[in-house]
């Protein structure tokens, strides 16, 4: 198969996969801002960034690991079943020795972020969660790296559907407020845990070979501190907002920024695409190979960005018939998340080289760290002068600085 159609026909799945994960979160938004005052969405907002922060601390980036080793070893299915099962192991002793940490010490070092939100229930509940998440995000880096795309989409949707439905009762059939999309997340976790550990217990030896895993360390940990910094930036914009404003105005933003993540939907699909092929042919060396990526990253570019335009169009017409008159003003931040996503899009891109050369993955950490001091210094200075639009033009413009940055190097 060409690479076009590698990349054309895994993105396609990955992006119906999405699609449809999409689909059922726009059917949630309409119940959720009339089940969930702003208040209570703004409280979901906070904790779902916290725990994506806290799930970057306990994966210790090893997806990468995954991708790049796998392609040195897939022709010695030993070794590899080797490489799997210590990458597996650590992670889970590294999930019950955090999850402790957290449950025991969160509501300390936690308690900046969230402000005024109680950290038991909501954090104690995400966090219980937290505990299975590891080993099943694992799983699916290791369903995209060996382009297993339909058993990917099969689990990413089959999750999704389950935390919909889940919500659903909590939220609308309970009453369960802010609590209720909390909980459905940590239930899905425990639940495709064993779905993870089902699907893999065949293809992987458990042990902890201590030369699979210092290999895999020393690749994963350099990136660590970059993938950490991203997520900051990438909530520092809600962070701000519920301490400086209050929580109902995280919780209207986070809907705009539900809309303008369309962007990211696409962008990530073709990304996962992207990625298995982008490092076979850097392995490769095929200079007819290396051309096509070249032309198809200039096609990228102009997609991203053309769909950034048409949904910031079509921005407030998509918040009204979704939303109540109360949310209406999330409109205002579309474009700038849209392009802010855009622009991750392009700089996927480029990172994509810096990963593939081991040394260089410092390189990232350093970018990283840049510009997330940019963005809480934008967000920080915007948000006083234009509310909720400074904390999206604070995001768009450290995103941008990023691609910049990585593109030049």
């Amino acid at each position: 198969m060409t690479l076009y159609k590698r990349v054309l026909k895994n993105s396609s799945i990955y992006m119906v996969s999405n699609i449809i994960q999409r689909f059922l979160a726009f059917l949630l938004l309409p119940l959720y801002t009339r089940f969930l005052t702003p208040g209570d969405y703004g409280i979901v907002a906070v904790v779902s960034s916290l725990v994506i922060t806290l799930e970057i601390l306990f994966m210790f980036s090893l997806g990468g690991a995954v991708t790049k080793f796998y392609f040195d070893l897939r022709d010695d299915p030993a070794e590899l079943k080797k490489f799997y099962g210590t990458v597996f192991s650590f992670l889970f002793m590294v999930s019950v020795i955090l999850s402790a940490v957290s449950l025991l010490w969160g509501p300390v070092f936690l308690a900046p972020f969230l402000d005024e939100i109680p950290f038991d229930p909501y954090m104690a509940v995400a966090i219980g969660g937290l505990f299975f998440f590891p080993v099943y995000d694992l799983y699916l880096n290791v369903l995209q790296t060996e382009e297993r795309t339909v058993e990917f989409s099969i689990a990413t949707i089959s999750c999704f559907v389950l935390k919909t439905i889940l919500s659903i009762i909590f939220v609308v059939g309970m009453k369960k407020g802010a609590i209720g999309p909390i909980a459905a997340e940590s239930i899905c976790n425990f639940l495709f845990f064993a779905v993870a550990f089902i699907r893999m217990k065949d293809r992987i030896t458990f042990t902890i070979d201590w030369k699979h895993l210092k290999t895999s360390l020393a690749y994963s940990i350099p990136l660590l501190p970059h993938t950490l910094v991203t997520q900051i930036k990438h909530i520092a914009d809600k962070l701000f907002l519920n301490s400086m404003i209050g929580t109902a105005a995280a919780g209207i933003y986070n809907i705009g920024f539900q809309i303008g993540n369309l962007t990211a939907v696409i962008a990530m699909a073709i990304n996962r695409a992207y990625i298995p092929v982008f490092m076979e042919s850097m392995k490769s060396k095929e200079a007819q190979s290396l051309e096509k990526l070249n032309k198809l990253a200039s096609f990228l570019v102009f997609f991203y960005c053309t769909f950034s335009f048409l949904l910031s169009i079509f921005s407030r017409e998509l918040l009204i018939v979704l939303t109540t008159e109360k949310y209406y003003q999330a409109y205002l931040i579309v474009p700038f998340i849209a392009f802010s996503f855009a622009a991750r899009g392009i700089y996927f891109l480029f990172v994509n080289t810096l990963f593939f050369y081991e040394k260089k993955t410092k390189l990232v950490a350093v970018i990283s760290i840049f510009t997330a001091l940019l963005n809480i210094a934008l967000n920080y200075s915007f948000i006083q002068i234009f509310s909720i639009t400074g904390a999206a033009a604070a995001t768009m413009t450290s995103q941008i600085a990023a691609t910049i940055f990585t593109a030049y190097i």
